[in-house]
């Protein structure tokens, strides 16, 4: 059915969406100064794209609190100063569940565009008593269910539960503003998991495994985790590519290995096999489920070493240690089907198996053999954390 063109008579402050840092999808603002430079950057000393006049409308794509970038009636894009323009009120209301279909109609059998993430915000076009029609994506249009949308802007940046996102591409910039000329605090690679703290669709507003905050934008960010290996075999190895493991610094593990290393190693794997069982459970750390990085992280920890809550970190932990030489307590790592960069770790158990949290066929944490033809093609390395 079409959705009834009827005007919301609520109203909300768009510097509540901007406080969040991001940005607020198809606002538009007015200029308030006699005459205002539009910039390349966010910045007084970049460059003057141009100048635009007292009263002209502007169409505001992000802001940082200070900055807003806008398009101009050209389509040309810059940055001005937050203060010398005045934002149209709008509707904004928070996605609340964890992931909101936008549909191209109203009704749960229209065709979904995409999905939106928890905390999400979103301006509100319309409202029919169930659905609302909603601009999302810096100008996009569609229809969400009204009951998973909320007008307390708060939600944005106070979830009731922790939201994870792993980055898509090679490398990501952690930005300090939502702003890809801004200033980088940090390079994530490939894989790499962080906390999502607030989302507007364009950007997200992150903390990386360090504590770093900072923004990075949406498009190479995945709300669901690289593929882990499933507990069957690859059912065309002809087709399998070859992966190598990622580069990395840290050295060989050249020192022998002495028995109190061994006996430690034991250990570690005694403490694992406590587990078994509990079930698989994305970006969970333990200990009544866990995701795969989750479970050796919670692992190590008892016995006083420290690791990230993600695989691809963990590679670049410890001494890099041949296949021949395994001994338990080591970490083994793995590719999947859709990345040649880690996407699964596992503890090595001893006699060619590993323990880990699998998100195959199991989905529980359970023992494998480094033989099973997945595991071999897959295989990427392992690293000694034992000393």
């Amino acid at each position: 059915m079409n959705l009834k063109k009827r005007f919301l008579t609520f109203t909300a402050s768009v510097a509540l969406s901007l406080a969040l840092g991001v940005s607020a999808a198809a606002q538009s603002g007015t200029v308030t100064a006699d005459s205002l430079n539009v910039r390349s950057s966010t910045n007084t000393s970049a460059e003057v794209i141009t100048k635009v006049a007292n009263g002209t409308e502007l169409e505001i794509i992000a802001s940082d609190g200070a900055w807003y970038k806008v398009k101009l009636s050209d389509g040309k894009e810059g940055y001005v100063s937050a203060q010398y323009v005045t934002p149209k009120q709008s509707v904004f209301g928070v996605v609340t569940a964890s992931n909101l279909f936008v549909r191209k109609s109203t009704g749960t059998g229209a065709q979904a565009i995409t999905t939106l993430p928890y905390g999400t915000v979103v301006e509100l076009l319309a409202y029919d008593g169930a659905w609302y029609k909603i601009c999302y994506n810096g100008g996009k249009v569609g229809y969400a269910s009204a009951q998973y949308i909320s007008l307390d802007l708060s939600l944005a940046v106070s979830t009731p539960y922790t939201v994870y996102g792993y980055i898509n591409a090679t490398y990501l910039n952690i930005r300090a503003t939502t702003d890809t000329k801004s200033t980088s605090l940090a390079l994530l690679p490939l894989g790499t998991c962080v906390e999502i703290l607030a989302s507007d669709g364009l950007w997200y507003k992150v903390k990386t495994a360090s504590g770093t905050e900072g923004y990075a934008s949406a498009d190479y960010i995945s709300l669901t985790p690289v593929e882990e290996p499933e507990d069957s075999d690859v059912t065309n190895p002809a087709t399998t590519k070859t992966d190598t493991a990622p580069t990395s610094n840290v050295p060989d593990a050249t020192a022998p290995v002495t028995d109190e290393m061994f006996l430690k190693g034991q250990t570690i794997v005694a403490e694992a096999k406590k587990y078994l069982g509990r079930p698989y459970v994305w970006a969970a750390e333990g200990p009544n489920s866990f995701d795969c990085s989750g479970f050796t992280m919670y692992v190590m920890n008892i016995f006083g070493i420290k690791l990230p809550h993600q695989s691809g970190m963990q590679y670049n932990y410890g001494f890099k240690v041949s296949k021949d030489n395994l001994i338990p307590g080591d970490l083994v790592f793995f590719s999947s089907k859709r990345t040649s960069g880690v996407a699964h770790v596992g503890i090595y158990v001893g006699d060619g198996n590993f323990i880990h949290a699998s998100s195959g066929s199991a989905k529980s944490v359970t023992i494998s053999s480094l033989s099973q033809n997945y595991y071999t093609q897959h295989y990427l390395g392992a690293r000694r954390l034992l000393q």
